[in-house]
């Protein structure tokens, strides 16, 4: 019998039941292909631009620009990487809020960062302190919603404000709302499908704009949740859906997403296991891009040095893993010039998200795939063989020859050694991939590493099985 061993991501809370890994690869599903899951190389890493010193603490696209944050200072970035810098804040760490009013009406970009809020005015090239004393200055999240700036007050339980018509610089004591059925500590907001979520501790309410000329927002009847958050900057909206991890009464650390209603989980017991290992889990910070019919949404957890991302499309989990970082090396996000470009966690590079690059700006990628475990029932099995179906001749200028290295483990025990296949060098088609007479086992799991600079596509991998005559026990 065949069984496949390509998939997602996802460990389980024992090693001995079961667990999966994904690193560097995602899964990409067809119901024409050879075969119906394929595992496709995530991007490198292209240098773009260098600005700062870093970290990078957040970025945007405004005016045909990208607005980036890198340590104190805000700089603006051209299409061909050139910079100019803007203006300096008042903190050099910790994550910030970016908004703006378009270009044609106010001509504002906002930043928040828990201590001040800021401007850069377009129209005037200044940039400035908001000195209005109604300005709650403890602001961490700031969204531009039907023409006023929309900020979170975490001193105050539940509590939010909007700015004057277009005018990030103007503040009024008396235009606030408060989450009213059940508030708490609001840690967030993102608006999604025209809805302004507000996300609190351990509860989540959605409000939507009514109008009223004294204060446009308020609450939707049928929008209270019992999904609040404890990582303020896991909030984030891709095109209608709305995804955090979860903080409530009853627990923490489950991915949810929502379209409009109520939200649903989407991490696996797996990837609620993995989470849940995780010493600290409230720095959580997450950006989304999208590749060809692919969207991905990527949750970095610093501390625990670990970035997971869930496919929209395939609903698969994977890893993503940057050489001697643990974590992916992208701290902020902005798509611009028809580039995803990503900001460097400590220092100020800017790069270029690189499906031709199969590097992190010349450092090593390492990709993984091991698979679910093999388990007999009541007899062992026979390894007959391992079969790879890969891209073929995709040898390059760096790698001549390119090798993909095969291994496996039974009974969670110690791994074996490589054993290493050609892929087939420029132009050499027809390579046929086989690892044979693999002995006997109970329990057992492969690994499939690639660690060359090349397109290491994945389009099948099996393992072929036989009873054996030896019973367990």
């Amino acid at each position: 019998m065949k069984f496949p061993l390509l998939g997602g991501s996802g460990e389980e809370r024992f090693d001995d039941v079961s667990g999966a890994l994904t690193q560097n690869w995602y899964v990409n599903k067809s119901r024409k292909g050879k075969s119906q899951v394929s595992l496709y190389p995530t991007p490198g890493l292209t240098l773009f631009s260098d600005v700062g010193d870093g970290p990078h603490r957040g970025s945007i696209k405004y005016n045909d620009a990208a607005f980036m944050v890198s340590g104190n200072e805000l700089y603006e970035l051209n299409a061909g990487g050139g910079w100019v810098l803007r203006g300096t804040l008042n903190t050099s760490q910790g994550r910030v809020g970016m908004a703006h009013n378009g270009a044609d009406n106010g001509q504002q970009l906002i930043i928040v960062d828990g201590t001040n809020g800021y401007i850069w005015d377009s129209g005037a090239s200044t940039f400035t302190v908001i000195a209005d004393a109604d300005y709650p200055d403890t602001a961490t999240h700031v969204l531009f919603f039907d023409g006023f700036f929309v900020v979170n007050d975490p001193s105050v339980t539940g509590q939010f404000f909007k700015s004057g018509s277009y005018d990030g610089t103007a503040w009024d004591a008396l235009d606030f709302a408060t989450a009213e059925r059940d508030p708490d500590k609001l840690l967030g907001m993102l608006i999604s499908n025209r809805s302004l979520w507000l996300i609190g501790e351990d509860t989540a309410e959605k409000w939507f704009n009514s109008g009223a000329a004294d204060f446009p927002y308020e609450p939707d009847q049928s929008g209270l949740s019992e999904w609040g958050t404890i990582a303020p900057y896991s909030l984030i909206d891709v095109t209608g859906m709305a995804f955090w991890l979860s903080n409530n009464e009853e627990g923490q650390g489950l991915v949810v997403m929502t379209t409009g209603g109520t939200p649903q989980v989407i991490s696996t017991p797996e990837i609620a296991a993995e989470i849940s290992k995780m010493s600290v889990i409230s720095d959580c910070y997450t950006w989304s891009y999208q590749y060809q019919q692919h969207a991905f949404v990527v949750f970095t957890f610093p501390t625990a040095q670990k970035t997971l991302f869930y496919d929209i499309l395939t609903q698969e989990w994977g890893t993503w893993v940057s050489k001697d970082l643990g974590y992916h090396r992208s701290a902020s996000h902005a798509f611009a010039f028809s580039k995803h470009l990503v900001g460097d966690p400590q220092n100020g590079k800017v790069y270029e998200l690189d499906w031709d690059n199969f590097t992190d700006n010349g450092d090593q990628i390492i990709r993984k795939r091991i698979s679910q475990k093999i388990h007999a029932e009541d007899k062992a099995l026979k390894h007959e063989g391992v079969w790879l179906d890969m891209k073929e001749g995709v040898g390059n200028s760096n790698v001549e020859d390119p090798k993909v290295n095969l291994r496996f483990r039974d009974n969670n025990g110690k791994w074996s050694n490589y054993k290493t296949r050609s892929v087939g060098k420029i132009g050499e088609r027809r390579k046929k991939i086989a690892v044979r007479k693999l002995g006997r086992s109970f329990d057992r799991e492969y690994e499939i590493m690639v660690s060359e600079p090349y397109e290491a596509v994945i389009v099948d991998a099996f393992a072929r099985l036989d009873a054996d005559e030896r019973e367990i026990g």
